[in-house]
């Protein structure tokens, strides 16, 4: 099976969820940035890990996090958002 074909067929099973935060304080999505921030430290091992939690953790930055089993943190992916400009 293809990758990209699992990965549909577990969205499909709701095994996986995709789920978009920041960091508004909020318990539950401040647990999730960390575990996300830990995949990121870990997936590049040679970009400075307080550069990491610097863009992770920004309010100006939102976060698309894929979960497993409405629970896990599986992978993400971090982004700044500019309205105006229609630009991610």
């Amino acid at each position: 099976m293809a990758r990209d074909t699992a990965a549909k067929e577990q969205e499909l099973q709701n095994t996986i969820t995709f789920k978009v935060i920041r960091n508004d304080q909020n318990h539950d999505n401040l647990k999730y940035l960390l575990d996300l921030k830990n995949i990121f430290a870990r997936q590049l091992p040679k970009m400075p890990k307080e550069y990491i939690v610097k863009l992770v953790f920004d309010r100006n930055h939102e976060s698309m996090i894929i979960l497993k089993n409405g629970l896990k943190v599986v992978g993400g992916i971090c982004f700044r958002e500019f309205k105006q400009e229609r630009f991610a």
